[in-house]
């Protein structure tokens, strides 16, 4: 699943249950991503947090129900999820400027639909809505250091090793990229993927390019530098690739 079907996926679920609590996991899992790496990316792209859109959008719901129906207040409150009517209150008016009875009295010009995304390609850079996601970078000459696993769930395992690692070696991890990849593929058997979990174990890599006067080491912190893969690469965003308050990366 590629970021832009994730994040579709992902929005979809929050019209599905605009009526009922939204779960923060299964909306993550939607998006076949991790917790943070969600919240992270969708505030990436969409420039709010994935709570705020969630209330938007229940808002919006709200909004027209106050204009085009007689349904009472509180019931409205109610519907979308509010704990009380002046919960649902102070809501609406910090996103309309108006009370409710003002909204039922004399209409609302807020309006907030549902995210639309668009993707587009534009000078070697993948954009989605107008935010960067994936842009296209050569490399030629570069050092890194390498994590090799062959087992069931390689990524998990190899990142992790790099995680272990930089927690033991690295005082700053900002400012880092990395490069995987499965050099013989994912299922050499043809089988499909499994996002769930790995039902083979297949060879996998994780790599960490060094910077600086770290490429002139041979051994960097115990581990042997080596020459990083050449060529074009599509690149990510660093919002994907972060360590998280554990120190695990993400």
């Amino acid at each position: 699943m590629n970021y832009f079907q994730g994040l579709t996926n992902a929005i979809e679920y929050v019209e599905e249950h605009i009526l009922e609590a939204i779960d923060f996991d299964q909306a993550s899992q939607c998006a076949g991503m991790s917790r943070s790496s969600f919240q992270r990316f969708f505030l990436l792209v969409a420039d709010m947090t994935f709570s705020e859109y969630v209330r938007k959008r229940r808002m919006d719901g709200a909004v027209f129900d106050l204009c085009n129906t007689d349904e009472r207040i509180i019931d409205i409150a109610a519907k979308y999820c509010y704990d009380s009517a002046a919960a649902f209150s102070r809501s609406v008016k910090k996103l309309t400027g108006k009370k409710p009875s003002e909204i039922r009295q004399n209409g609302s010009d807020f309006c907030f639909p549902k995210l639309s995304i668009k993707v587009s390609l534009r000078g070697g850079e993948l954009i989605m809505n107008k935010t960067p996601i994936v842009k296209i970078e050569e490399h030629h000459k570069e050092k890194v250091i390498a994590f090799r696993v062959d087992c069931e769930n390689p990524e998990s395992a190899a990142w992790g090793l790099m995680s272990e690692w930089c927690i033991e070696n690295m005082s700053d991890r900002t400012g880092r990229r990395y490069v995987g990849f499965a050099p013989i593929g994912h299922h050499p058997n043809g089988a499909p993927h499994q996002n769930a979990s790995e039902l083979e174990t297949h060879p996998y890599i994780a790599m960490m390019f060094l910077i600086g006067d770290e490429c002139e080491k041979e051994v960097f912190h115990g581990l042997q530098v080596e020459e990083a893969p050449e060529g074009l690469f599509l690149v990510n965003d660093v919002v994907l690739n972060q360590y998280d308050e554990n120190g695990d990366l993400d």
